[in-house]
């Protein structure tokens, strides 16, 4: 999908070396995992009943001997594999395109961060979502039944890829995607979403999957990604606020609700910009006051004259002798020159005794 190398490119075109490493094939191993589990997904029900996603699982767990062990690992699990292996087909392959680049850009070690928190945001998101569903209809199939999608994981990928290199060029086969830059990956990916849910190719839980993986990805590289060139965390610029996210027509209405929910979070504490915390103080207006010894005294003092001397000679030669005011010597200052070297020369030397 989009154009990836062994290298990265500078924005002056020329390719920069990526070290190694950042070439740990971490997003192989997890679109390989997203394959294999969806078909022991579709194999044998001892696996969705250990790692899918299931509510009274998750609340009361099993029974081992006199304890009881609540399968709370689901909650990341479940991102891990689909309900068909024909999505997994799929999903797969979207995960490798999406999440090499990102790995490279990154490290395995940012890139592992970033899923996990993804990961279990979206866990607990439809947690969430699926009890407070069974509470309002009170079906106990939905309480019950097995969830397992690696949707929220792409729509997190695609937040990445906005983030990372928003004026690349989305390719497929090959092929570079006319106007369709990796800036738009996320609304488009919502967007899809969306269709699919109105059409009935996509479920509800999905759809919420993909709103909070877009969502979560977001927060994650605003606030907590470690950037190593600048040694912070998190990307607070104006071109990567939530807005950024949808079209332009949309912008205004979403961030009128950002502000406020931005607002609420930071008075709590939380959530707080670079932006928003007060700029540190000088170092040199709290630097200690140094004496100079006399030496040093001497050495400034005549560093002084020294400037004084200079800015006098570049503004225009005030103050200094005539045959200094311009560039070129006239014939009477070089024969006055020689009368002053040859009376020099034919004096004769002073004795020293």
């Amino acid at each position: 999908m989009l154009q990836s190398a062994d290298s990265s490119t500078s924005l002056s075109g020329l390719p920069i070396a990526i070290p190694l490493d950042r070439r740990r094939p971490c997003c192989i191993v997890i679109a390989s995992c997203i394959v294999v589990f969806s078909l022991l997904h579709s194999i044998s029900t001892n696996f969705s009943n250990l790692f899918a996603l299931i509510p009274s699982r998750t609340i009361y767990g099993a029974t081992v001997g006199t304890l009881t062990v609540p399968f709370v690992w689901n909650i990341v699990t479940f991102n891990l594999f689909e309900t068909h292996p024909l999505k997994a087909l799929i999903t797969g392959p979207a995960f490798f395109l999406l999440g090499r680049p990102m790995e490279e850009h990154w490290g395995s070690r940012e890139f592992m961060r970033f899923l996990a928190f993804s990961g279990v945001i979206n866990g607990v998101a439809v947690f969430i979502y699926k009890v407070f569903h069974w509470y309002a209809t009170l079906s106990e199939t939905d309480f019950f039944q097995p969830l397992c999608s690696a949707c929220g994981l792409l729509a997190a990928l695609t937040v990445g890829i906005k983030q990372a290199m928003p004026m690349d060029e989305v390719r497929a086969f090959g092929q570079a995607i006319p106007h369709l830059k990796g800036r738009t990956l996320p609304f488009i990916y919502l967007t899809i979403g969306c269709i699919g849910l109105l059409l009935g190719f996509v479920t509800g839980v999905e759809f919420v999957l993909c709103s909070v993986g877009i969502f979560n990805g977001w927060l994650f590289l605003r606030h907590y990604l470690y950037f190593e060139l600048t040694q912070a965390y998190g990307d607070h610029s104006v071109d990567f606020e939530l807005a950024t996210l949808f079209p332009q027509p949309l912008r205004p209405a979403v961030a009128f609700v950002a502000s406020l929910v931005h607002q609420a979070f930071q008075a709590c504490g939380l959530f707080k910009t670079r932006r928003d915390n007060v700029p540190p103080k000088s170092y040199y207006l709290n630097a200690p006051r140094v004496t100079l010894t006399p030496e040093q005294a001497t050495v400034d003092r005549w560093r002084n004259k020294g400037k004084q001397f200079l800015d006098k000679y570049i503004s225009g030669g005030q103050g200094l002798p005539a045959r200094y005011k311009y560039p070129q010597r006239t014939a009477a200052m070089a024969e006055e020159d020689l009368e002053r070297d040859g009376s020099k020369a034919a004096a004769p030397p002073t004795p020293l005794i």
